[in-house]
């Protein structure tokens, strides 16, 4: 139901182009202070003031000024009802208890005067019920006594009582519960309210309730807690109830199918996760609505071999025309299932039409799909994926750099992994080897350092990769020519099940070792995210090559040669003026915010390709990285990260740069900092 309010509010107002930078927002302030009624910029300004790249302190100042603006000039407008134009004093990254404040005197000031429409009292109730439960009572009551048949007040109302079912002591800023006690169920509150529910006649305040006891389910299913099972039994008979006595109601057919979608979202089996979504979107009759669960219905469709369902779930939502994003998946859908039905040619032209859909924020944010590419770069089709790359380059224009690089590639031979959506961190050429413990197809394990003294050739690949295919023939007959002598050949299968890596190797009769990689670090930590991807080490542990791509089995004896002759060692350039400097959070500081999670902010630095960050936190009276003997890192293209800590520990952060010539600068002092909560 959020989602139909949300899109009503956005409806309201005439939006122009989101910002994406600073001077983006200048130029929309601006705007405003020469027109304050421009509620179209307005608008995207509070949005955009909720991203992490607006530092905390300018926008929590920001968002202060516009929402009392919006409360004092258009108390009835449809975003005051939204998470964008709420303001908490706590549990939130943005918690403003002053802006609270001065946000509350101005609801209750509205509020003295008479309402000439009931979105004020709605927006207003939506505003305190997080902090103050009685006064959002008497702002609904009100509201009811002055618009009787706003049934959106009612909602609300029931909302609240479905709090009270699993007793929810905090909620993000959707409202959805972020903290529900143990046995939440068998409190006396819990069996009040579901008896208040169970005896409710208006189908509004049912409708908010089984809105709420979704979110409710999924958060006890996620968390693992007794009482899901018994709170999604309750929220169905309920369901039916309220659907029994008025069908046809919009916002009563969403939160029914919320609970269903919830539902499904736990399940990891495709045939019941299908199930359930072909109950959500029975319910459904308003097309944007059903587009939304069709979407994720027509991939568990897929997932579970019902291909003449799931291209209907993908046609059904071309129909609709609805959004962008969903068109997108819907020809990968459609593409996948020719596939199936070995239509190649269909395949190619759906994913062409999935690359050629309007650019939205949804696939800026999350980028386009690579799964219809990945299948048909196994079927050789690269010509078309090169084609859809460039397509991708408009829909994901935070990443061209990577999409680039798979293209790149492509062409030089070899197969990206497009799930691993990280860029090679630079050359490793040179570089000291990482150790490795890895088992083959029969169990017996393999580490890197049982064969000092040997060249060892590393080839990763995957069964689904046609140059992998191609090039495994001649590792298969150096390794029978160099048995026994200087160099072995093992090769990695990186992310795929025994079954189907000892089937292909069975087949084709290798006797090379085959190690398995599907969950572990190792190909991570080797750069690797194309295949073939081949790696030489030298006797001495040390990198003597790194390719990606086909090879002729001349070409593999002379980068063997390369291992013989030993690596050089790695020149490590320094960055121009060192080590990153860190800019924000400063070192020392203490935080009270919730969720725990914090935008770290530093320097550029001349020649960098990107940015590796590590944070950590206290275990104990040690840090977690010094008793576990790992790091927690991420490599970045930005010059800063938000990061998400654990607990109310002592934390600490440092940065340094990845060269694009291929060294590392030096690292940055760690910064510490803490959180009182």
């Amino acid at each position: 139901m959020r989602a139909i309010v949300l899109l009503m509010a956005v409806a309201s107002v005439a939006l122009g182009q989101a910002p994406t930078s600073q001077s983006d927002m200048e130029k929309l302030e601006a705007k405003v202070a020469a027109r304050p009624t421009d509620l179209g910029s307005r608008t995207l300004i509070v949005n955009y003031l909720r991203t992490p790249a607006v530092p905390v302190e300018k926008a929590i100042e920001a968002r202060r000024r516009h929402i009392l603006w919006f409360i004092r000039n258009v108390p009835d407008n449809g975003m005051l009802s939204t998470a964008t134009l709420i303001i908490l004093a706590r549990n939130d990254r943005l918690a403003d208890p002053e802006g609270y404040a001065q946000c509350a005197a101005a609801w209750r000031e509205q509020l003295a005067k008479a309402q000439s429409k009931p979105d004020a009292y709605l927006n207003a109730a939506e505003f305190f019920k997080f902090s103050e439960r009685d006064e959002t009572q008497k702002i609904i009551a009100k509201g009811a006594r002055a618009f009787p048949a706003f049934g959106r007040l009612k909602s609300l109302k029931g909302t609240l009582v479905a709090w009270d079912v699993t007793g929810a002591t905090s909620f993000d800023q959707y409202g959805h519960p972020s903290g529900i006690p143990k046995n939440a169920l068998q409190t006396n509150t819990s069996m009040q309210a579901r008896k208040s529910l169970e005896s409710e006649d208006d189908v509004s305040v049912l409708t908010g309730a089984l809105d709420s006891l979704g979110a409710q389910y999924y958060e006890l299913q996620k968390q693992d807690a007794e009482g899901g099972d018994e709170l999604f039994h309750f929220a169905e008979g309920l369901m039916v109830r309220a659907h029994s006595k008025k069908p046809e109601d919009p916002m009563l057919q969403y939160a029914i199918s919320s609970l269903y979608y919830s539902a499904a979202q736990l399940i990891p089996l495709a045939k019941d996760r299908a199930r359930l979504l072909e109950k959500a979107a029975g319910f459904l009759t308003l097309p944007q609505q059903r587009a939304r669960i069709l979407n994720v219905m027509a991939e568990a469709h897929y997932d579970n071999r019902q291909y003449d369902a799931a291209a209907l779930d993908a046609e059904e939502i071309l129909k609709i025309k609805y959004d962008a994003g969903e068109a997108h998946n819907a020809y990968i859908v459609l593409g996948r299932v020719a596939i199936k039905r070995e239509k190649l040619d269909e395949a190619k032209s759906r994913l062409l039409e999935a690359g050629r859909v309007t650019p939205s924020p949804m696939l800026a944010a999350i980028g386009p799909r690579f799964t219809l590419a990945q299948d048909l770069l196994e079927a050789g089709e690269t010509e078309t994926v090169l084609e859809y790359l460039t397509l991708s380059r408009k829909l994901w224009t935070r990443n061209t750099e990577l999409v680039d690089y798979w293209s790149d590639t492509i062409r030089a031979g070899g197969a990206p992994d497009f799930r691993r959506r990280v860029m090679p961190s630079g050359a490793i050429a040179g570089k000291l080897a990482a150790g490795f413990r890895l088992k083959d197809l029969a169990g017996r394990e393999h580490t890197l350092e049982q064969y000092k003294g040997k060249v060892v050739v590393l080839d990763f690949w995957a069964t689904w990769c046609p140059p992998c295919r191609k090039e495994l023939p001649s590792f298969e007959k150096l390794h029978r020519d160099w048995k026994g002598k200087d160099a072995v050949i093992l090769a990695v299968n990186v992310g795929e099940a025994f079954e189907t890596v000892s089937g292909y190797i069975e087949k084709e009769k290798f006797t090379l070792p085959v190690l398995l990689a599907q969950s572990s670090e190792m190909p991570g930590k080797y750069n690797v995210s194309a295949y073939p991807t081949l790696v030489i080490i030298d006797k001495e542990g040390r990198i003597a090559d790194y390719q990606v791509g086909v090879r002729s089995e001349n070409e593999l004896r002379a980068a063997v040669d390369l291992g013989r002759a030993g690596a050089k060692p790695a020149a490590i350039p320094v960055a121009a003026g060192g080590a990153p400097e860190p800019v924000s959070p400063p070192d020392g500081s203490v935080f009270s915010h919730f969720p725990r999670t914090t935008q770290l902010a530093w320097m550029p630095v001349a020649g960098a390709a990107g940015y590796m960050v590590e944070w950590d936190y206290k275990d104990g009276d040690q840090w977690w990285s010094e008793v576990h003997g790992k790091q927690i890192t991420k490599l970045t293209q930005e010059t800063m990260h938000t990061i998400d800590h654990v607990g109310a520990q002592p934390g600490r952060w440092r940065v340094w740069a990845v060269l694009a010539s291929g060294g590392v600068s030096p690292k940055s002092p760690w910064r510490e900092f803490r959180y009182t909560r």
